[in-house]
């Protein structure tokens, strides 16, 4: 379920959110709540991801993937996502380009306190057309051998129904897709 809570304006961890959360965490429905300073809501405060790790606290079991990465918290998000035993992952999208980039390189290529293993491929697609967003996600200094064969998530993966796919993987698949789309069109 996308939410944009910046834009109510309210934070990620508002009580008017608690019902929601409550079902998607029993339901086993994944979360991907806009984090992002640059268009998401009023102050640039509510990307902050303590307001995610409030939320991953009170809902242990609740899937959440943090759309844009919580930017420009770059730093905050990378540790607050390392450091939990629950289901949170990052995704920066087209914010992997932005300030923080070399954060994010670092703590994916260096496997800081198993970021790798949090960090997720996202396009931010149909803003970006599809194709030239993973050129330049590949162009960016990943270890390639961590792309290419990226290893999934081991103690954690519960975006899906049984892991969440890391960033090699998911580029992987949509490198595939670009190369033959007829492959990967919904039936």
């Amino acid at each position: 379920m996308f939410i944009e809570p910046g834009r109510a304006p309210v934070a990620t961890s508002t009580i008017n959110f608690v019902s929601d959360l409550r079902y998607c965490q029993k339901h086993r429905v994944t979360i991907i709540p806009q984090t992002s300073g640059l268009l998401g809501g009023r102050l640039v405060d509510y990307a902050n991801p303590k307001y995610i790790e409030r939320v991953a606290d009170d809902f242990p079991d609740l899937n959440i993937i943090c759309g844009h990465g919580c930017y420009p918290f770059v730093r905050e998000a990378i540790l607050a996502a390392s450091r939990r035993d629950t289901a949170l992952w990052l995704a920066p999208d087209g914010c992997v380009f932005h300030l923080g980039r070399d954060d994010w390189l670092h703590a994916v290529n260096s496997n800081l306190l198993g970021f790798a293993d949090r960090f997720l491929f996202a396009s931010a697609y149909p803003l970006n057309a599809l194709k030239p967003q993973i050129e330049r996600f590949h162009s960016l200094g990943w270890k390639q051998d961590l792309l290419p064969e990226a290893p999934l998530p081991k103690r954690h993966g519960r975006a899906t129904a049984s892991r969440a796919p890391c960033a090699g993987e998911l580029a992987a698949m949509a490198r595939d897709a670009c190369r033959d789309p007829s492959r990967h069109r919904p039936r």
